[in-house]
């Protein structure tokens, strides 16, 4: 046997422990255990932890129906304090996160073991096209797929859908920051821990999985709200701006170009509404390419009702932005 080929078959030998944080899921997380449960990793190389974040529906009677390791936590924490109360009681090198809204294929943890190094010590991974759930989440998912699709192979960011680190780096970083409760922000404040350490987040554009999620309009718009007004507070803490994508800053700025010069328009000269054309055929411009996608992919009329998504999810970008800067400098940091 060759040296690259012993080497592989000892990447794809790698013990796993696979982490998933656990609330209210009862409508996902059987599916999520199914796709895991059907891998074609070995068996005995993985272990799956599941940590119930004091559900109030059927959830951890569903997972007590599988070969797992259920904790439950003797209060709700949010998904940030239940992966590393995961962590801790897990047995493996490295520590794979799954959301318990996602599917994975068959060969998800071959390709996951076999894509360490020693320079990459975090993985992610990108969601899959496929989404024929409605339209608002069928736009969010391809939004997010085109955007993780164009990003660079080495990212800034994990996405905790999905993501794999060595335990050792994960422990020596102090895990997840728990006093953020909600879910929006622990992969930002992890990846720029481990940037801030200079080791590479690897995205493996052949890593696909499925998000089970639905979103209704005003979820998409609440999900928009609370991103942008927990990831500022994080921005601001850190001092640290990077991002993997210049996708949704750049879409926010022009969005809020346009809000200052209307305001303008009304309290100066009308010379402004006319200068609100500028930023807005930029964003068009900004957002073309991924209209062209959005056409390929589900027609025309798609493309063009996701013209208004695309400024909805701006403005509720501007106002999460503006409204938790104003909530940190008043002093709630977190």
């Amino acid at each position: 046997m060759s040296l690259n080929c012993w080497f592989d078959k000892m990447k794809t030998n790698l013990f796993l422990s696979i982490i998933i944080p656990l609330y209210n899921s009862q409508e996902t997380i059987g599916k999520c255990l199914d796709s895991i449960y059907s891998s074609n990793y070995p068996r005995n190389k993985y272990e799956v932890v599941v940590v119930d974040d004091c559900s109030t529906d059927n959830s951890a009677s569903i997972v007590s129906g599988y070969p797992c390791k259920l904790i439950k936590l003797n209060k709700n924490s949010g998904p940030a304090a239940a992966r590393n109360s995961g962590a801790k009681k897990s047995k493996g090198g490295i520590l794979v996160f799954i959301d318990s809204d996602v599917v994975i294929g068959k060969n998800f943890f071959n390709i996951t073991a076999s894509s360490f190094n020693k320079e990459i010590v975090c993985l992610t991974a990108i969601n899959t096209k496929k989404s024929n759930y409605n339209l608002t989440t069928d736009f969010f998912n391809l939004l997010d797929h085109f955007v993780f699709l164009k990003s660079p192979q080495y990212a800034m960011l994990p996405c905790t859908s999905y993501c794999t680190v060595k335990k050792s780096i994960f422990k020596d970083l102090g895990g997840f920051n728990e006093n953020y409760k909600k879910s929006h922000v622990e992969d930002l404040e992890l990846g720029l821990k481990l940037m801030n350490k200079r080791y590479k987040i690897y995205l493996n554009k052949k890593l696909k999985f499925t998000h089970l999620k639905k979103y209704s309009f005003l979820g998409f718009l609440k999900y928009g709200f609370l991103r942008s007004f927990y990831r500022i507070k994080v921005l601001l803490n850190t001092k640290d701006i990077r991002t993997t994508s210049n996708y949704y800053p750049l879409n926010t700025s022009l969005l809020f170009l346009v809000l200052v010069l209307v305001g303008l328009g009304f309290l100066l000269n009308k010379v402004f509404f006319l200068l609100c054309l500028i930023p807005l055929i930029l964003l068009f411009l900004h957002n073309f390419e991924f209209l062209k996608f959005l056409k390929q992919e589900k027609g025309l009329v798609f493309a063009i009702i996701s013209l208004f998504m695309i400024v909805a999810q701006s403005f509720i970008w501007v106002i999460g932005i503006a409204i938790g800067s104003i909530s940190f400098f008043l002093g709630d940091k977190y």
